[in-house]
């Protein structure tokens, strides 16, 4: 079976939009009638035959509790939600008793690392093979300037399954890279130490049953997408074949 991840960052009620990651509340609920609408796919797991769509909603914004949590409920959908530990219950941010919340409603609860840090960065357009020392830093909002020591990593991947795992009493088996950044140490680190079942870029493509299942990728949706370029996206993902071990 193939499934596409559509990955959503902040949902509000009205404009004005916080970046061009954000939509609108319209927007994600014609977007969630269009794609059941649509004979080609699936918001559903136990449909068959036909290409699944997954929602995540990245960061955890308080609109995810507060917009886009009755729109799902009311179609029965339930999301991923990535957490970044250090942002629970601050302000525009979801509390730690909403996070309970969804998770008994059948939310999967993703992490998202301690702070919303890249673990790589990129020169040149490659992704740069292991972590160097320094002092930690966060990385801003592109990911691309500072790497972190290996221990600063292997800090973020740990601390935040366990932070989030003592929330929701319940193991964390999925783990969401921030700006979808990774790189070899990265990869390894997470499959040799099974420290998640799964982990999430944001690179384009489908997820199939060969799919890596730590680099499984996932759609970015922005505020100025059209319609008629989704759907167009959504039909080559259906028949795409090539995301592969």
């Amino acid at each position: 079976m193939r499934t596409i991840n559509l990955l959503f960052h902040d949902i509000v009620k009205n404009q004005p939009l916080r970046n061009k990651y954000a939509v609108t509340e319209g927007f994600f609920l014609s977007l969630i009638k269009l794609i059941i609408a649509h004979g080609k796919f699936s918001l559903y797991q136990k449909d068959s035959g036909i290409t699944r769509v997954r929602i995540f909603i990245d960061d955890g914004y308080a609109s995810t509790y507060t917009t886009a949590a009755p729109i799902l409920k009311a179609f029965n959908i339930k999301p991923y939600v990535a957490i970044t530990v250090n942002k629970i219950d601050q302000e525009g941010y979801l509390t730690t008793k909403q996070i309970q919340e969804l998770h008994k409603n059948g939310w999967i609860i993703c992490s998202h690392c301690v702070s919303h840090v890249g673990l790589s960065i990129y020169i040149n357009s490659v992704a740069q093979k292991n972590p160097r020392g320094g002092i930690y830093q966060d990385v801003g909002i592109d990911g691309q300037s500072t790497l972190l020591t290996q221990q600063e990593v292997l800090y973020q991947l740990m601390e935040s399954k366990n932070s989030i795992s003592k929330i929701i009493n319940c193991s964390v088996d999925n783990f969401v890279y921030p700006y979808g950044i990774y790189n070899r140490f990265i990869l390894n680190g997470i499959k040799n130490m099974a420290l998640y079942k799964n982990a999430y870029t944001c690179d384009f493509g489908v997820e199939t049953e060969t799919t890596n299942p730590f680099k499984i990728p996932r759609y970015i949706i922005e505020n100025e997408i059209p319609y008629q370029k989704l759907l167009r996206d959504l039909k080559e993902l259906s028949r795409n074949t090539q995301n592969r071990r």
